[in-house]
């Protein structure tokens, strides 16, 4: 018997990732009738799902359009996937709906009615609804105790590398190498001191340097483990996620560049006027989030 083969979302046709984003950008038409903040999240997540630059130059046509009917749309997105496909799909789109919800921090009437609706289309219950919820408060603060431990990290990077330059000059010092002061004679007669052989009284500088280089690099190791690097797995854990978020990020950034360029020749092939105001109003928008991007950090998604 033949083991059906279960696809990720960004492993699916281009028509259903399309179809997924519509939806997406149904919520970014919500309430206001978008900004760059919710745009920007829609960005970050046709990245992570590697939407192609001819069906986002579509989604964002449909972004300055009509809206298509929902219920349509639903059905068209769910139609055809296996079961657990159909599982991967509606639990997906009310998370990352909950997401663009929260990107501009109010969540409005009309917003909520979306959510509310596609709900209900997609069968989803209360309590699947409330973990989704729940679980985007836990991402926020995931998310910043991954920035956290990045900015701990460098407290210890900085204070490692502290120790591993001030133990060795206070080594020196105690060496007699001060009374000739801390620039190149003194620092060289300190080297020389520290590399003094117990037997034969002689000074060796290289020995000194060697003294040195030692002590620098154990102390360096040293203080980076008990600073707490101990906790290595959850470290490498958070690092490699942290990753994983910047090249999505960067991913949406350049997805952006790309789709200003293609709609601003759209907009210059167009004669039509009211269209052309219509797509300058969505360059305008994608220009903003273009600048979101660039000057937000990776986030969670």
């Amino acid at each position: 018997m033949k083991k059906e083969r279960i696809r990720s979302l960004d492993e699916m046709p281009t028509p259903i990732k399309l179809t997924y984003c519509k939806l997406l950008m149904l919520m970014v038409k919500a309430g206001d009738g978008g900004n760059q903040l919710k745009l920007a999240e829609v960005y970050r997540l046709m990245a992570n799902i590697k939407l192609t630059e001819e069906a986002r130059i579509e989604l964002l046509r449909f972004l300055e359009g009509e809206a298509e009917n929902l219920t349509f749309l639903t059905n068209t997105l769910v139609m055809g996937a296996s079961q657990q496909e159909k599982n991967i799909i509606r639990f997906s789109l009310i998370k990352d709906l909950v997401i663009i919800m929260g990107a501009d921090y109010v969540v409005d009437s009309e917003e909520n009615l979306l959510l509310l609706r596609l709900v209900n289309l997609l069968e989803i219950t209360e309590e699947q609804l409330q973990f989704f919820l729940d679980e985007y408060q836990q991402d926020q603060t995931f998310q910043e105790q991954v920035e956290r431990n990045l900015y701990e990290d460098m407290l210890h990077e900085a204070t490692a590398k502290a120790m591993a330059l001030g133990i060795p000059l206070g080594m020196i010092y105690f060496s007699g190498g001060i009374r000739h002061g801390f620039g190149p004679v003194g620092i060289i007669k300190g080297l020389k001191k520290l590399g003094m052989k117990k037997y034969t009284k002689n000074h060796s500088l290289i020995t000194g340097i060697a003294t040195v280089i030692l002590v620098s690099y154990g102390t360096y190791h040293s203080m980076k483990w008990l600073l707490g690097w101990g906790s290595r797995k959850e470290k490498k854990y958070k690092e490699l996620l942290y990753d994983q978020m910047k090249e999505i990020h960067f991913r949406a950034i350049g997805y952006a560049e790309k789709d200003i360029l293609q709609l601003g020749h759209l907009i210059q092939r167009t004669g039509e006027e009211a269209l052309k105001n219509r797509q300058l109003v969505i360059y305008k928008l994608l220009d903003k989030t273009l600048g979101t991007l660039k000057n937000t950090k990776p986030k969670l998604i």
